[in-house]
Protein backbone atom coordinates (compact mmCIF):
# COMPACT_ATOMS: atom_id res chain seq x y z
CA UNK A 1 0.00 0.00 0.00
CA UNK A 2 2.66 2.49 -0.67
CA UNK A 3 0.88 4.15 -3.75
CA UNK A 4 -0.75 6.52 -1.12
CA UNK A 5 -0.42 9.85 -2.67
CA UNK A 6 -0.16 12.55 0.11
CA UNK A 7 -1.27 16.33 -0.15
CA UNK A 8 -1.43 19.28 2.32
CA UNK A 9 -5.11 21.18 2.55
CA UNK A 10 -5.23 24.67 3.16
CA UNK A 11 -8.14 25.96 5.28
CA UNK A 12 -10.24 26.37 2.69
CA UNK A 13 -9.84 22.84 0.47
CA UNK A 14 -10.43 21.77 4.12
CA UNK A 15 -13.76 23.91 4.15
CA UNK A 16 -15.01 22.56 0.85
CA UNK A 17 -14.59 18.89 1.39
CA UNK A 18 -16.26 19.33 5.18
CA UNK A 19 -19.06 21.10 3.22
CA UNK A 20 -19.65 18.26 0.27
CA UNK A 21 -21.04 15.31 -0.02
CA UNK A 22 -19.61 12.43 -1.11
CA UNK A 23 -21.29 9.59 -3.28
CA UNK A 24 -24.75 9.63 -1.58
CA UNK A 25 -27.01 6.63 -2.26
CA UNK A 26 -29.25 6.85 -4.70
CA UNK A 27 -32.23 5.40 -3.93
CA UNK A 28 -34.62 3.03 -6.26
CA UNK A 29 -36.87 0.32 -5.70
CA UNK A 30 -34.49 -2.26 -5.10
CA UNK A 31 -32.01 -0.03 -2.63
CA UNK A 32 -33.63 1.92 -0.38
CA UNK A 33 -32.83 4.44 2.59
CA UNK A 34 -32.95 1.31 5.26
CA UNK A 35 -30.53 -0.42 2.71
CA UNK A 36 -28.12 2.60 2.55
CA UNK A 37 -28.69 2.91 6.74
CA UNK A 38 -27.63 -1.08 7.00
CA UNK A 39 -24.51 -0.39 4.54
CA UNK A 40 -23.52 2.70 6.22
CA UNK A 41 -23.41 1.22 9.65
CA UNK A 42 -21.62 -2.29 8.49
CA UNK A 43 -18.72 -0.57 7.26
CA UNK A 44 -18.98 1.99 10.02
CA UNK A 45 -18.34 -1.73 12.26
CA UNK A 46 -15.96 -2.85 10.52
CA UNK A 47 -14.06 0.23 10.59
CA UNK A 48 -14.34 0.55 14.43
CA UNK A 49 -12.76 -3.19 14.50
CA UNK A 50 -9.84 -2.02 12.26
CA UNK A 51 -9.39 0.70 14.21
CA UNK A 52 -9.26 -1.62 17.60
CA UNK A 53 -5.76 -2.81 16.40
CA UNK A 54 -4.23 0.94 16.97
CA UNK A 55 -6.23 1.82 20.30
CA UNK A 56 -9.69 2.00 21.75
CA UNK A 57 -12.82 3.28 20.98
CA UNK A 58 -14.43 6.15 23.71
CA UNK A 59 -16.42 4.92 26.39
CA UNK A 60 -18.76 7.55 27.89
CA UNK A 61 -18.66 5.59 30.98
CA UNK A 62 -14.91 5.92 31.62
CA UNK A 63 -14.40 9.33 29.87
CA UNK A 64 -11.08 7.21 28.10
CA UNK A 65 -10.45 6.04 24.46
CA UNK A 66 -8.76 7.21 21.51
CA UNK A 67 -11.01 7.74 19.12
CA UNK A 68 -14.83 7.82 18.04
CA UNK A 69 -17.01 6.83 15.43
CA UNK A 70 -20.25 8.79 14.63
CA UNK A 71 -23.34 8.18 16.72
CA UNK A 72 -25.60 8.59 13.78
CA UNK A 73 -25.17 8.30 9.99
CA UNK A 74 -24.66 10.54 7.78
CA UNK A 75 -26.88 11.12 4.25
CA UNK A 76 -23.70 10.28 2.20
CA UNK A 77 -20.59 7.69 2.28
CA UNK A 78 -18.51 10.00 4.86
CA UNK A 79 -17.07 8.86 7.92
CA UNK A 80 -15.77 10.45 10.94
CA UNK A 81 -13.41 9.61 12.90
CA UNK A 82 -12.53 11.79 16.13
CA UNK A 83 -9.37 11.70 17.52
CA UNK A 84 -9.36 11.55 21.53
CA UNK A 85 -5.87 10.94 21.82
CA UNK A 86 -3.17 10.89 19.43
CA UNK A 87 -2.69 6.95 19.88
CA UNK A 88 -3.62 6.19 16.49
CA UNK A 89 -1.17 8.80 14.80
CA UNK A 90 0.98 7.23 12.77
CA UNK A 91 1.80 5.95 9.15
CA UNK A 92 -0.10 2.71 10.00
CA UNK A 93 -3.28 3.57 10.48
CA UNK A 94 -3.21 5.93 7.20
CA UNK A 95 -2.39 2.58 5.43
CA UNK A 96 -5.12 0.15 7.39
CA UNK A 97 -8.07 2.58 6.66
CA UNK A 98 -6.87 2.86 3.16
CA UNK A 99 -6.50 -0.82 2.78
CA UNK A 100 -9.90 -1.28 4.66
CA UNK A 101 -11.16 1.21 2.31
CA UNK A 102 -10.16 -0.38 -1.07
CA UNK A 103 -12.67 -3.74 -0.17
CA UNK A 104 -15.58 -1.83 0.17
CA UNK A 105 -17.89 -2.20 -2.75
CA UNK A 106 -19.43 1.24 -2.57
CA UNK A 107 -16.33 4.21 -2.50
CA UNK A 108 -15.98 5.68 1.14
CA UNK A 109 -14.01 8.35 2.56
CA UNK A 110 -12.57 8.77 6.23
CA UNK A 111 -12.87 12.30 7.33
CA UNK A 112 -10.61 12.24 11.10
CA UNK A 113 -10.51 15.22 13.39
CA UNK A 114 -8.92 16.13 16.38
CA UNK A 115 -11.12 16.31 19.76
CA UNK A 116 -11.17 19.65 20.74
CA UNK A 117 -11.37 18.97 24.86
CA UNK A 118 -9.16 19.75 27.67
CA UNK A 119 -9.81 16.00 28.96
CA UNK A 120 -7.77 14.73 25.37
CA UNK A 121 -5.45 17.12 26.04
CA UNK A 122 -5.55 19.19 28.94
CA UNK A 123 -3.18 22.08 27.74
CA UNK A 124 -3.81 21.83 24.36
CA UNK A 125 -0.12 21.01 23.06
CA UNK A 126 -1.46 19.28 19.99
CA UNK A 127 -2.79 20.25 17.14
CA UNK A 128 -6.15 20.24 15.48
CA UNK A 129 -5.41 17.77 12.60
CA UNK A 130 -7.93 16.99 10.07
CA UNK A 131 -7.35 14.41 7.51
CA UNK A 132 -8.88 12.81 4.74
CA UNK A 133 -8.53 9.16 3.79
CA UNK A 134 -9.33 7.45 0.62
CA UNK A 135 -8.47 4.90 -1.16
CA UNK A 136 -5.13 6.45 -2.71
CA UNK A 137 -5.00 9.46 -1.35
CA UNK A 138 -4.50 11.10 2.29
CA UNK A 139 -5.30 15.00 2.60
CA UNK A 140 -4.58 17.15 5.41
CA UNK A 141 -3.61 19.96 7.73
CA UNK A 142 -2.79 20.90 11.13
CA UNK A 143 -3.03 23.59 13.17
CA UNK A 144 -2.29 25.07 16.46
CA UNK A 145 -5.63 27.18 17.32
CA UNK A 146 -4.95 30.22 20.14
CA UNK A 147 -7.19 33.04 21.67
CA UNK A 148 -5.93 36.16 20.78
CA UNK A 149 -6.54 39.12 23.07
CA UNK A 150 -9.75 40.40 21.63
CA UNK A 151 -10.94 36.08 22.54
CA UNK A 152 -10.91 35.02 19.04
CA UNK A 153 -9.19 31.96 17.59
CA UNK A 154 -6.19 32.43 15.63
CA UNK A 155 -3.90 29.68 14.08
CA UNK A 156 -1.26 28.89 12.83
CA UNK A 157 0.40 26.00 10.68
CA UNK A 158 1.65 23.25 12.68
CA UNK A 159 1.31 20.66 9.67
CA UNK A 160 4.56 19.17 10.77
CA UNK A 161 2.37 17.03 12.52
CA UNK A 162 1.62 15.24 9.65
CA UNK A 163 4.30 13.65 9.29
CA UNK A 164 3.22 11.12 12.29
CA UNK A 165 0.61 9.98 8.99
CA UNK A 166 3.47 9.06 7.25
CA UNK A 167 2.92 12.55 4.70
CA UNK A 168 6.56 12.86 3.39
CA UNK A 169 8.98 16.03 4.46
CA UNK A 170 9.16 17.54 1.01
CA UNK A 171 5.58 18.08 0.85
CA UNK A 172 4.97 19.45 3.98
CA UNK A 173 8.48 21.61 4.21
CA UNK A 174 10.07 23.78 1.55
CA UNK A 175 13.51 22.14 0.60
CA UNK A 176 15.21 25.11 0.67
CA UNK A 177 14.41 26.86 3.65
CA UNK A 178 13.24 23.69 6.00
CA UNK A 179 10.44 25.50 7.67
CA UNK A 180 6.58 25.01 7.39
Amino acid sequence: MNDLQFRVLTQKEAHVLETTSHNPPTYSASFSEEDFQREWWSVCDRLAARLEIFGEPWTLDHQTGDFMLPESSGPDRWIYITFCSTRLWRPEFVTAVADFLQHLPQDYRIACLTELDDTADPDFEEPVVYLVISTRTVEGNATYPRLNAEGGVVSTSANEALLRFGFPRSIIFDDATQVA
